[in-house]
């Protein structure tokens, strides 16, 4: 854990075996949620960095929760659609479009940490931030 001034930074590197009947895995998604978890728990605030290869196949599908309107101004009275939006793209000054070149279709990881991501509001930077804007190659090399 890296602290800057009152930000709570924790970083991880993952690696996760390609998916296959050998080595096939979906766990793995469910302990890195739930340790991002138990870190947002203890430390408000905390911030997370996950580098590594998931082995996630997830083309350009969201990384976040896309809202209805309409159904989001019927069913959430204490909470207003902007407060549930994609502000912390936005507040980071980041695209909410993030480049791909993976033409894949989405396999079993991919959607897995689709779900992390929008469960736990970490963000996928590939493709969204850094040399990698607007190109979204599969391996960058920053």
């Amino acid at each position: 854990m890296v602290q800057i001034k009152k930000l709570k930074l924790y970083f991880a590197v993952v690696y996760i075996p390609p998916e296959s009947p050998r080595y096939g895995n979906l766990e793995i998604f469910d302990k890195i949620e739930n340790d991002i978890t138990d870190i947002n728990s203890k430390f408000n605030n905390a911030s997370f960095a996950i580098f590594g290869d998931f082995s996630a196949k997830i083309g350009k599908l969201p990384d976040y929760i896309v809202f209805d309107e309409f159904v989001a101004d019927r069913n959430f009275d204490a909470i207003t659609v902007e407060d549930m939006s994609l502000s912390n793209l936005l507040n980071l000054g980041l695209p909410l479009a993030r480049f791909s070149q993976d033409s894949n279709t989405v396999n079993n990881y991919g959607r897995r940490l689709l779900e992390l991501c929008k469960s736990t509001g970490v963000l996928i930077a590939n493709g969204r931030c850094g040399k990698g804007i607007s190109i979204g190659k599969i391996h960058l090399n920053i």
